[in-house]
């Protein structure tokens, strides 16, 4: 006997029709997957943007580490998916460590480039971005310190600013003697004119 496409369409139909539903799979039965008794799903977290000292790190389902070196076009492909898309491009030639090239990330988020490839971020404003230890802009000062083993960086001419030797993330703070929150987070190479 020939079977023709249409023919295996059927007995597919068939073959599927007559499998009873699982004991966990009671919406296959009619029944909601709401309803009480139902298996609850595993939420899957949507993905997220954390900032490290030496990648910026994506969550989620495909999660990935953006390390620094990574190609231009992968870091913003990844980062486009969780923040949209860039709000700025540009560049900068006239930086200490050589001519940086600059993508602008909604909220506050500024991806460094040398050579086409990753080479620094620094966040500012009011953002909800946070670096891989839950600190980010409007953090109070003491716990960007606690979080990240950071010191003062004396005689700064940029204001009060703080650095971590262990996770290499430094921060600006306001100039709050009170309560002095964090102001910009900032790692790798960035443009800086001390």
């Amino acid at each position: 006997m020939r079977w023709t496409g249409s023919m295996v369409a059927v007995a597919a139909l068939a073959l599927v029709s007559c499998n009873p539903a699982s004991e966990g799979d009671k919406t296959a039965a009619g029944e909601s997957a709401s309803g009480p008794g139902a298996p609850k799903k595993a939420e899957v977290e949507a993905g997220t943007v954390q900032l490290g000292g030496e990648a910026i790190l994506v969550t989620g389902p495909m999660g990935t580490s953006l390390a620094y070196g990574s190609p231009r076009e992968a870091v913003e492909a990844e980062l486009t998916k969780v923040l949209g898309p860039s709000a700025e491009k540009g560049s900068n030639a006239e930086c200490g460590a050589g001519p940086i090239d600059f993508t602008n990330f909604e909220p506050g988020l500024v991806v460094n480039f040398q050579e086409e490839k990753l080479v620094g971020w620094y966040l500012d404003g009011e953002s909800t971005l946070r670096t891989d230890k839950g600190i980010g802009t409007g953090s109070p000062a003491a716990d960007y310190v606690a979080a990240h083993a950071a010191e003062a960086i004396e005689d700064s001419t940029l204001g009060v600013e703080f650095y971590s030797e262990r996770d290499g993330i430094g921060a600006f703070m306001t100039e709050d003697a009170k309560n002095p929150l964090v102001e910009a987070l900032h790692a790798g190479t960035n443009c800086f004119f001390r």
